[in-house]
């Protein structure tokens, strides 16, 4: 009885609602919607679901009917249908509704979305009606229901999230260019593609702002210029990208892909280099912050790709040692390069080592070793290799005849040998051959400009040592890790015959004159900064470099959150701090950081029995074009019974200038501590609470990354 009552109540109501359907799709063009009834339309969007889910349980139903007793389950039918109609009318009636709110869809696609709408709900109420007195007709009505259904919503899903949002255009590449590429074309469209087109295009033009073409860029929207060549803090593209997420006026809006933090800076250097749509990369100079860019991501794209194998890792390992370095030509590149140092130690033997990836070696670095033609019968088998340098080895000119079956080779360097012109015959029998240094050999100039004249597909490359002159390359150090063992010594190095080491340990500056040559290893105390450089006659000074070096120290026994890192860089939790381990700075979501941004970083550092301290040194990252900056104040409290805490020290951080806003390093903050024995030491840090207005993210909070904490007495 009930369920009579219930089905009559639907099917009343579904017939009512089937005259206001009828008249808002006849009479739409007519209507006015007052603002209280906007609140019904924007429920369209929760509403649509539900029909959707019914008619798909009313499909398995009818399908599995058969396996039910008839009378009862004709009736569950006939009941699931009525209510699909009535969620039907009311997900189209409200979707009438929303389609008069000034949203700038196109008017032609809105139309077929509601009238396929419609139409689906119109269909359920009549199969309703002639279920089970016509089992041909309404089986044919199923099926044209279930079309609708699938045309209504896809063609819903385009008006919201746009076009080929369900099948991907597969014939949009990403851009590989040259120079010769528009910058804009290059860089900065692939951004607007995959964030801005869909709601601002020529069907879907929401505040009126259409982004697919640039005129109508340039001209704006109903907010005005959205772009203004030259100044991107004036730009209001720039300024709804900036915004919180939380803000209405954010875009791309919350629940749509989001503009990443390096996306950001492109679209604000390309502004402020004038917003052009046609210069090409070449024609922007090198130091202007976009050429910059696309150096960096759209140049770093170009790399050769290949299509053999990795060498095993295994193998790998083994290679690498204090004598011979085997790194990845780039980044995810199966190709490898290779240097062999210390000339003393040089055996043939080492370059025979070689040989296990020999199908990936493709640069081969042996300047200044001691080879010789007896290992040029090795150095043939390397069939891959495309760049080979033998400056200042001991090769012959017959040693370099015996190459020939380097088919690949492009680049041959024989600078400081003792070569002459009887290597000619091997210019056309590499193929590939594109450059070749002979610089400080006995080969005379007037044979050089006749090989270029002969050999055009060749550079020749015979300057004078002077015009040689470059930086030299930074210092390194030996040791493993940057956390020293007690009594461990400290080795630096440099791969440079004659090059020497300058150190400092006080902070200051090391240059040419300044600074303690570095002649053998030494040990260092506690946790310092070392700072080292390279110099040597007839060379540039390289850049100083610092290693910051820590002792383990007096490590405490326990460690406690105070408050919560962000849930994406949780680290090992408060272990993160004293679990003797350096992050590194190129990979922020390495196990090894921590970070707050939500919150400040507060911990409690305990030791079983009190212990006075002298010196506490904070590690942290930095990586401001990915808004991670320095903290802007370290606190340190000491207590010994966890309840009242006094401050020990507290260092103000001076804020982030801009001539530093693309550094990317690890850097850590020495506090000096004069205080009684403590038990427990509690060490708060504060996050940048807004970034600088000259930089992509002005206004929002910056990163804290902390890696390791030391503590020393």
């Amino acid at each position: 009885m009930m369920m009579q009552r219930i089905t009559g109540i639907i099917s009343n109501a579904n017939f009512g609602l089937a005259i206001l359907a009828a008249i808002l799709l006849v009479f739409d063009s007519f209507v006015g919607v007052p603002e209280y009834l906007k609140l019904a339309g924007r429920l369209h969007p929760l509403m649509l679901h539900l029909p959707i889910g019914m008619f798909v349980m009313y499909l398995v139903l009818f399908f599995l009917k058969k396996g039910f007793e008839a009378p009862d389950f004709e009736k569950l039918l006939n009941f699931v249908l009525l209510l699909t109609g009535f969620f039907a009318f009311i997900t189209a009636i409200s979707g009438s509704l929303l389609s008069h709110e000034p949203d700038a869809y196109n008017v032609n696609e809105l139309a077929f979305h509601r009238n396929t709408g419609f139409g689906f709900a119109f269909g359920l109420y009549l199969l309703s009606i002639v279920n089970g007195k016509y089992p041909t007709f309404s089986n044919i009505l199923l099926g044209i229901n279930t079309l609708l259904l699938i045309v209504a919503g896809h063609k819903g899903a385009e008006i919201t999230h746009g076009k080929d949002f369900l099948f991907p255009n597969k014939d949009v590449k990403e851009i590989l260019s040259d120079t010769n590429t528009t910058l804009f074309t290059a860089m900065v469209h692939p951004i607007l593609e995959k964030k801005c087109y869909s709601c601002h295009n020529e069907e879907k033009t929401k505040g009126g702002l259409i982004m697919t073409d640039s005129l109508s860029l340039l001209k704006g929207g109903e907010s005005g210029r959205v772009l203004r060549p030259g100044n991107a803090d004036s730009s209001l593209m720039v300024e709804s990208m900036l915004l919180p997420l939380e803000d209405e006026k954010h875009m791309p809006p919350d629940g749509k892909p989001q503009v990443t933090a390096q996306e950001k800076e492109i679209i604000i250097a390309w502004i402020n280099s004038g917003a052009s749509f046609s210069k090409k990369a070449s024609a922007y100079k090198p130091d202007e912050s976009i050429r910059k860019l696309y150096d960096a991501n759209v140049g770093a794209k170009k790399q050769k790709q290949y299509t053999f194998s990795s060498a095993d890792s295994e193998t790998l390992a083994s290679l690498n040692s204090h004598f011979m370095s085997v790194k990845p030509l780039f980044g995810g590149s199966p190709a490898l390069k290779a240097s062999l140092f210390l000339a003393s130690e040089y055996v043939p033997e080492h370059l025979k080592q070689l040989l296990q990836i020999k199908q990936q070696l493709i640069h081969l670095h042996l300047a200044d070793m001691p080879v010789t033609d007896r290992d040029i019968g090795t150095l043939a088998q390397f069939s891959s290799l495309e760049k080979l340098i033998l400056n200042g080895t001991k090769v012959t000119d017959q040693g370099i005849l015996k190459l020939s079956k380097l088919s690949k080779l492009e680049q041959l360097s024989l600078a400081n040998t003792s070569i002459t012109e009887a290597i000619e015959p091997i210019f056309s029998q590499l193929p590939s051959l594109r450059q070749i240094f002979i610089t400080d050999t006995k080969i005379p100039e007037n044979k050089v400009r006749l090989w270029q004249q002969k050999y055009p597909a060749i550079t020749f490359n015979k300057l004078s040592m002077e015009d040689l002159k470059i930086k030299l390359s930074s210092p390194l150090m030996v040791n493993e890790s940057y956390i020293i063992k007690p009594g461990e010594e400290i080795v630096l190095k440099h791969y440079i015959n004659g090059a020497q080491i300058k150190y400092t340990l006080d902070g200051s500056e090391p240059d040419s004159l300044h600074g303690t040559l570095y002649s053998k290893p030494f040990t260092i105390s506690g946790s310092i900064d070392v700072k080292t450089v390279a110099v040597k006659d007839g060379w540039f000074v390289s850049d100083v470099v610092k290693f910051s070096l820590f002792e383990n120290g007096a490590t405490p026994d326990s460690c406690i959150l105070l408050t919560q890192p962000n849930v994406q860089y949780k680290g090992e939790g408060a272990l993160t701090f004293i679990n003797g381990k350096r992050a590194p700075i190129n990979n922020l979501p390495d196990a090894n950081w921590i970070a707050f941004r939500e919150n400040l970083f507060s911990a409690i550092f305990e030791y079983k029995m009190p212990i006075a301290l002298t010196k506490i040194s904070f590690c942290y990252g930095l990586q401001v074009p990915q808004y991670v900056f320095p903290p802007t104040a370290v606190s340190v409290f000491g207590s010994n019974d966890k309840k009242q805490f006094q401050l020990l020290t507290n260092q103000k951080i001076a804020p982030y200038q801009k001539n530093n806003k693309d550094q990317v390093k690890s850097d850590v903050i020495h506090l000096s501590l004069k205080s009684q024995p403590f038990k427990y030491y509690k060490i708060e840090a504060q996050n940048l609470q807004r970034i600088p207005d000259w930089h992509p993210g002005k206004g929002e909070r910056g990163w804290l990354f902390i890696d390791e904490i030391f503590f020393y007495e």
